[in-house]
């Protein structure tokens, strides 16, 4: 195709405007690089999504007409209920973009936001299927009985001694090793003997992608973390005050196209993730570039007044904890040295 690499999201017709403003980011900073694609049921696309997507260039997908979509409406939703089974049609996409002559594809999720150019010589992989955001996990925490785990292990339906586990939210593949491998119908294996398996496993099909991944001679490859910023955290800053961060993740429930509670604040800040409301404008504000942002988000780009009065909120929160931990230490501090007096 020219060069080009096909750039997509799918799922349900929920992702739809999330989904074209990450598609669009990613356009605007990289021009010439992708081709967009979203897919989902033809059946649910509106003639207003329609003439969204012709506005920005974005090619739909019908999921009903790929050769997937059977195997995928089988299976079963993972057990936190957020996510429709149609997410797993992204797995499927790779070997279908190979058909239409992409040498490789992108993964993306549809709370992804692109806010920096892309390098394209550091992006897709060189050896291995996929190449993502690599993180370190103990899958017995993450839910897997350590009996299934030696089953699969044994099974060769996994290999322990290589490191996969990808944050999904953004995947770089290599379509022809994917055909070559079998490796969607190989990860819907994976997934159903999950399931089955360890039905208490938290985001298995992520736990499902790790395992096939790590069966391939190559494992998988790591793209540099400003590829998948994750907004529960900050992100270091250049001398201009300008995030590093390449693509924003906005994981978690508390989307920014979703209504602003106050209340969450404190227990943000508790956990050390208060940063996640510093990213909130910066979504709104490129989502509202789209002509057709308030027919499908009933939030507001928040003002300079806004975002001052965020920032003042969560300086507050994190000065009244700062305030509650100080006195805490001076209590002990005191009853420390009340023991030490006593004779």
């Amino acid at each position: 195709m020219g060069g080009r690499s096909a750039i997509f999201v799918a799922g349900d017709e929920n992702i739809f405007f999330p989904a074209l403003v990450a598609l669009e980011s990613m356009i605007a900073h990289n021009p010439g690089r992708f081709d967009p694609y979203i897919c989902f049921d033809r059946d649910k696309l509106t003639d207003v999504m329609v003439q969204a997507l012709d506005y920005h260039g974005i090619k739909f997908v019908d999921s009903k007409k790929m050769e997937a979509y059977k195997t995928v409406s089988a299976l079963k939703e993972m057990k936190e209920g957020r996510w429709p089974v149609e997410i797993f049609l992204n797995w499927a996409l790779p070997e279908y973009f190979l058909e239409l002559g992409y040498e490789y594809s992108i993964k993306v999720d549809y709370d992804i936001l692109c806010v920096k150019p892309y390098d394209v010589s550091e992006m897709y992989p060189e050896l291995a299927i996929a190449k993502g955001l690599v993180i370190d996990v103990d899958f017995v925490k993450e839910g897997v009985a350590a009996e299934a785990l030696n089953k699969a292990a044994e099974e060769g339906r996994v290999d322990l001694s290589k490191s996969c586990y990808l944050n999904a939210g953004f995947v770089a593949f290599d379509n022809a090793k994917c055909k070559d491998f079998n490796f969607f119908e190989k990860l819907i294996a994976t997934y159903e003997y999950l399931s089955s398996a360890c039905p208490d496993a938290g985001l298995t099909e992520q736990i499902a992608l790790a395992f096939v991944l790590s069966t391939h001679k190559n494992g998988a490859e790591k793209i540099h973390p400003s590829y998948n910023h994750r907004v529960r955290w900050g992100v270091l800053v250049d001398d201009r005050l300008i995030p590093t961060a390449r693509n924003l993740h906005y994981i978690t429930s508390f989307k920014p196209w979703v209504p602003f509670d106050r209340t969450k604040i404190k227990h943000f800040v508790n956990i050390r993730q208060g940063v996640l409301f510093a990213y909130r404008a910066v979504w709104l504000e490129q989502a509202a570039k789209s002509p057709w942002f308030s027919s499908f988000c009933k939030e507001s780009p928040m003002s300079q007044l806004q975002t001052l009065g965020l920032s003042i909120v969560l300086c507050h929160t994190y000065n009244s904890k700062i305030s509650e931990l100080e006195a805490k230490v001076k209590a002990l501090e005191s009853l420390v040295g009340q023991s030490q007096a006593m004779p």
